[in-house]
């Protein structure tokens, strides 16, 4: 199209139109040279306000790496300048303060960050006054691990998981993140009981990822191996990693009263079902197809 009396609402359909695409691919990608990523860059020179939205949707749909993260700097520092001028559009700040600690995180390891994370620290903090988005916890626990205030990132980790699995139940992506974090951050503070907790959830939920993991476990392991075996703070009591969970059946609500309550699936260890009921229709719905998906690729029958 050419011509239009309004132009900015041809780059909002195409955000869409991207946000679509991506979900149908189901999945992030490892270059940039994809329809989702070459849609959003048509939208970079021509924004009108939306640009601290694009770059959020670039970020989201691209495994960040120090290879490809110099294709995004630019549009970065020009969405922060527009947000600290008040100069983009009004609705756009939450996502890009939820996406930006992801983009940092591969930004630190040759650059100096410090200011970005003060400013995003301030945003994301002055975000959650005014909204109750759950993945702000997230990114501010993100940039607490930056900040190495490890202690209140576990915290910010543990409130993200509690709300999200109570709404959504177990998802696989959130709960690889909530245990690599937790795990990462048991492992600095020198908490080996409640690492080794966190390694062994991480392992779970990983092994039905779409990504590979092997080489953070391997990390993982190593570390925790050198950490000293007896601590007085840390006695040998069982540890749950685990947080109030959704019903994983499709057509059920139910919430658990408390941690551990409902039956978890006894091959993949990841569904978790309130009812034998509950856990026969979801066994027929979808998850005989997810667990044997799930066991094969653990290796196991």
């Amino acid at each position: 199209m050419k011509h239009c009396e309004f132009p900015d609402l041809i780059v909002q359909t195409k955000l869409l139109l991207a946000d679509i695409l991506a979900l149908i691919a189901g999945a992030t990608f490892k270059h940039i040279n994809n329809p989702v990523h070459e849609l959003l860059f048509t939208c970079v020179d021509k924004h009108y306000g939306q640009l601290p939205k694009i770059f959020a949707l670039l970020v989201n749909y691209i495994d960040l790496n120090e290879e490809n993260i110099h294709e995004f700097e630019a549009i970065y520092f020009q969405s922060k300048t527009m947000i600290m001028n008040k100069t983009c559009a009004c609705d756009v700040t939450t996502i890009f303060a939820t996406t930006a600690p992801d983009f940092l995180l591969i930004l630190a390891i040759k650059n100096d960050i410090k200011q970005d994370l003060i400013f995003l620290k301030n945003l994301v903090q002055f975000e959650m006054k005014h909204l109750k988005t759950i993945s702000l916890h997230k990114a501010l626990a993100n940039i607490l691990v930056m900040e190495r205030n490890f202690h209140d990132a576990i915290q910010h980790i543990e409130i993200y998981q509690e709300i999200f699995t109570q709404a959504h139940g177990r998802n696989i992506q959130t709960l690889i993140f909530c245990y690599h974090k937790r795990c990462f951050c048991y492992i600095q503070i020198g908490n080996r009981g409640k690492a080794k907790s966190a390694l062994k959830q991480f392992k779970i939920f990983a092994a039905a990822g779409v990504q590979d993991y092997s080489e953070d476990i391997s990390d993982f392991e190593k570390e925790i191996k050198k950490m000293p075996k007896n601590k007085k703070s840390h006695k040998k009591t069982k540890i749950s990693m685990s947080t109030k969970s959704k019903c994983s059946s499709y057509d059920c609500e139910n919430v658990e009263l408390r941690s551990c309550e409902f039956q978890i699936c006894s091959k993949c260890e990841i569904v978790k079902y309130c009812s034998r009921k509950c856990q026969v229709q979801h066994w027929k719905d979808a998850h005989k197809k997810e667990c044997k998906k799930i066991m094969k690729k653990r290796g196991k029958n």
